[in-house]
């Protein structure tokens, strides 16, 4: 195979190697979970329209490389202002978490973010926390440039797409990478 066409190896067969998992919590505003947030990692309260965490808090001493953010809310048009939404990530799929003893791509949401209670001190709210929350999870490739580009050099009739091609000065990861590759490469 031309290597213009990058090298398929390291995502073909080779997921647990080649990706990451993301979650995205929807809690109302009044859970522990976000009052936590709120309180410790803030630099803005989730109901003031600017950002709130300021940036990605990753906890070290998690086996997971558990992530989290809180960008501004109201995160998503139509979305309740008493809803607060929390993404974030975990980075290293090989390793049981601190509590729940399973990889993280083998673990539910509820899992997840009865991992992230834990690591967060919440454990004792985690019940009540867990009953309000909605958790999804998605399994993302990483970006490890060795992607073909859109359009790979010497050619002229073919356009690439989807989340495993190279985008010049963009993330692609997620499902809306797949229409800005299509486009792209029209």
């Amino acid at each position: 195979m031309s290597p213009v066409f990058g090298n398929p190896e390291t995502a073909c067969g080779q997921t647990e190697n080649s990706g990451w998992m993301t979650w995205c919590a929807t809690l109302p505003m009044s859970s522990p979970l976000v009052q936590k947030i709120s309180k410790d990692y803030a630099i803005n309260p989730p109901e003031s329209g600017d950002a709130v965490t300021g940036g990605i808090v990753s906890i070290i001493d998690s086996n997971w490389t558990i992530s989290f953010i809180v960008e501004r809310q109201p995160t998503y048009l139509n979305q309740p202002k008493d809803v607060c939404v929390i993404w974030g990530d975990i980075l290293n799929m090989k390793t049981q978490g601190n509590k729940i003893f399973k990889t993280a791509n083998k673990s539910t949401g509820k899992e997840i973010l009865e991992e992230l209670c834990y690591h967060l001190g919440l454990e004792e709210s985690f019940e009540a926390i867990a009953k309000e929350a909605i958790v999804h999870t998605s399994f993302m490739p990483y970006g490890k440039g060795d992607r073909p580009d859109i359009v790979p050099d010497g050619v002229t009739n073919v356009g690439l797409i989807g989340q495993f091609v190279q985008m010049q000065n963009d993330v692609s990861f997620t499902v809306e990478s797949s229409v800005r590759t299509g486009r792209a490469a029209v």
